[in-house]
């Protein structure tokens, strides 16, 4: 009797360690999936980027010797003419939910530390990300019949040195953590 009971045990036991790893497998794809996405966007973002700098560069080089330029009101000439090629500020908010999920979830803790650390990592980066973008926009809502040329061009700078800046580390986290997680995969 003793015995069977002993033996019961050891199968619930076995039971719920599979059920767990077949449930961290789950969230780990989920996660790749989710990573996967945000990378794809922003890599995907990093031309038109790319290609605006370029533009708002060629504005000033184009403009820069008459000083009338950046003392002009904004506003007095249509947006596309203002700033040639702005692609816009992107998402507002990047892909988590499976971080979320993660967090709450009694799976988290059971992952490997360095993968924790990792993701820990790759979503304050995005948080960050995010966070820099919330800045410019709000800076951008504020554009009014005062702004000056110079204002908006100083907040383009900004916006163009904060993207790159976050974005090549982001891009890079992103990467270290997807390997990481299809190395646990495996």
């Amino acid at each position: 009797m003793i015995l069977g009971v002993f033996l019961g045990v050891m199968a619930s036991e076995w039971s719920t360690n599979k059920r767990l790893k077949k449930d961290q497998e789950k969230l780990l794809f989920g996660l790749k999936v989710e990573l996967s996405s945000n990378l794809e966007y922003i890599s995907d973002r990093k031309v038109e980027i790319y290609e605006f700098a370029i533009r708002i560069n060629q504005l000033v080089k184009e403009n820069g010797q008459n000083p009338s330029f950046f003392i002009v009101p904004f506003k007095e000439k249509p947006f596309a003419a203002r700033i040639p090629g702005f692609p816009g500020l992107g998402k507002s908010a990047l892909n988590r939910a499976m971080f979320e999920a993660a967090i709450y979830s009694n799976l988290f803790p059971d992952l490997n530390i360095e993968l924790i650390k990792q993701l820990s990592v790759s979503y304050s980066i995005q948080h960050n990300f995010l966070d820099s973008r919330a800045k410019i926009e709000r800076k951008l809502e504020y554009i009014d019949s005062e702004t000056t040329y110079r204002e908006v061009m100083d907040i383009m700078y900004e916006y163009l040195d904060e993207f790159y800046k976050t974005h090549e580390r982001l891009e890079s986290e992103y990467q270290k953590t997807i390997e990481l997680i299809e190395n646990s995969l495996n």
